[in-house]
């Protein structure tokens, strides 16, 4: 019951900035605002007791600021939504690995050397994914 509350919370106070129907309004701005209310409130939503349609609905909005700020914003501000999204492929269900990994390959790859700060914790985050067999270890 306290999940369920939590949830609910989240998902009811969360910022108007926060939907991603606000967050595509902005698509003509590089820079969001309140970036590191945003990121704090998206890592909160991963917390892996939640249920998959949360992570989902968090890492929807991700893709939606990573198309805004661009890899430039997301190299300098790569602390602020590594956080939540690196530790996730442990303990995420099944349908969100793909969506995740999908981020990784288009959002996080592409910054090559600018990775480098939190490459550490990016590994860290895929080696519990790295299964014999599975989706993760054949990508």
């Amino acid at each position: 019951t306290h999940i369920r509350y939590f949830t609910f919370l989240i998902i009811t106070f969360s910022p108007p900035l926060l939907s991603p129907q606000a967050l595509q309004s902005n698509l003509k701005y590089s820079l969001l605002p309140r970036r590191l209310i945003i990121s704090k409130r998206l890592s909160q939503c991963l917390h892996p007791a939640l249920p998959s349609g949360v992570h989902l609905k968090a890492l929807e909005t991700y893709e939606i600021i990573f198309k805004i700020i661009g890899t430039k914003w997301l190299a300098k501000d790569l602390f602020l939504y590594s956080s939540g999204l690196f530790p996730l492929l442990a303990n995420a269900a099944m349908s969100v690995r793909p969506v995740l990994l999908g981020l990784y390959e288009k959002y996080f790859l592409p910054l090559q050397k600018s990775l480098l700060p939190g490459l550490q914790a990016f590994v860290i985050g895929l080696l519990p994914g790295l299964e014999e067999g599975s989706e993760i270890y054949d990508r």
